[in-house]
């Protein structure tokens, strides 16, 4: 089985990854969505992932493609949306929202990181710095 994780509570626009669900199953993975999509719930994707052995090797098989075909440049998400929509994973999704995280991309997210976002988890967890 394989994980997907959601944060409700997101900022729309063209940057966040977008991970739609209809009827607990999630039905997209991607930044653009087609106006034509049915969804109950749509949320930010975290960015992490889980794959179970079998899910793991399909997602290095589809990766390969990638490189083979001249589309390693693609973003990663793209090879996951792949694995999502071909069906032969069983996906689940835990909805995060309200959790502390971020999204590094840039070198101000790791102080944020540590300034804001490690603290939370810290006081969750009783780990103090």
């Amino acid at each position: 089985m394989c994980r997907l994780l959601i944060d409700r509570d997101f900022e729309a626009g063209d940057e966040p990854v977008k991970l739609c669900v209809r009827d607990g199953v999630p039905v997209e993975l991607r930044k653009q969505l087609t106006v034509e999509l049915q969804y109950d719930t749509i949320g930010e994707s975290v960015g992490f992932f889980r794959f179970d052995p079998a899910g793991a090797r399909r997602l290095a098989a589809i990766v390969a493609g990638y490189i083979a075909g001249d589309r390693a440049n693609m973003p990663h998400e793209e090879a996951v949306r792949d694995l999502l929509l071909e069906g032969s994973q069983i996906f689940e999704v835990s909805d995060v929202t309200g959790c502390p995280w971020i999204e590094i991309d840039f070198p101000n997210d790791v102080t944020r990181a540590a300034d804001e976002v490690l603290p939370q988890l810290q006081s969750l967890s009783g780990v103090s710095r």
